[in-house]
């Protein structure tokens, strides 16, 4: 697969977000990928309203903005969002993200305006049994009038067959989830894509309720390049060949 889409914690006892037996509920095809089996809300992207900000400040701070209507509950970090956000305008517009736990959509409008400046295709996964509801999240986010496809269901049993290009793993923390999602969408990420892990902790062991994201992230990314890195939030790259 060819490489594309790139220009180029405190461990806080958090529960995961889905339970293993939730199975997906597909909704509707979205426009202009083919191939794509049933499973995803597709939302239309609104008009561009107003002229968007240059600098990377003013960027943040108008995607923070966008972002505090919505709650933060089980949210990153503020300093996680910003990390994230700025590797997120570093794709370019056939790139795809994906978003693997979304709850009320608080780290989603940061990335999903990212994707509205940057012409990318946001996807978020969550089978809202920890938090909120799928429609809540879907008001949320179009009431900022903001692009994104939002996924009903488990990660682990949603369809998905589309290439990914940053994958944001925020969902289950525990091992068994964490790894099941590594060995669901991994091998979707192409050569060169972006995986975040969210709640790394590269001194825990197997004690601590986030472990199971650090195993899984030095087991199958453990010979990638680690591109970045910041308390608790772990960048890799998938190798080009």
């Amino acid at each position: 697969m060819a490489k594309r889409g790139l220009s180029r914690a405190k461990p806080r006892g958090r529960p995961r977000k889905q339970p293993i037996s939730t199975p997906g509920v597909g909704v509707a095809l979205p426009a202009g990928k083919a191939g794509f089996t049933p499973g995803v809300d597709n939302f239309p992207i609104p008009k561009k309203r107003g002229r968007p900000p240059t600098s990377a400040d003013a960027v943040w701070d108008h995607a923070l903005a966008l972002a505090s209507t919505i709650s933060d509950h089980y949210a990153m970090r503020r300093d996680e969002q910003h990390f994230a956000l700025q590797y997120a305008l570093i794709l370019d517009p056939q790139a795809i993200l994906l978003e693997l736990g979304v709850t009320h959509g608080h780290t989603a409008a940061i990335l999903c305006y990212a994707a509205k400046l940057k012409g990318f295709t946001y996807y978020g996964i969550d089978d809202f049994s920890l938090e909120g509801s799928a429609t809540t999240t879907q008001e949320n986010l179009t009431r900022l009038h903001l692009p994104f496809h939002l996924i009903e269901g488990n990660t682990q049993t949603v369809p998905w067959t589309l290439p990914i290009d940053y994958l944001l793993l925020d969902a289950g923390h525990d091992v068994v989830n964490i790894t099941q999602d590594c060995l669901r969408f991994l091998p979707f990420v192409n050569p060169g894509g972006l995986v975040l892990f969210h709640d790394y902790n590269p001194t825990i062991d197997n004690t601590d309720p986030h472990w199971g994201v650090k195993n899984a992230a030095d087991t199958y990314c453990g010979n990638w390049e680690t591109v970045d890195y910041i308390p608790w939030l772990l960048i890799k790259r998938k190798p080009s060949a």
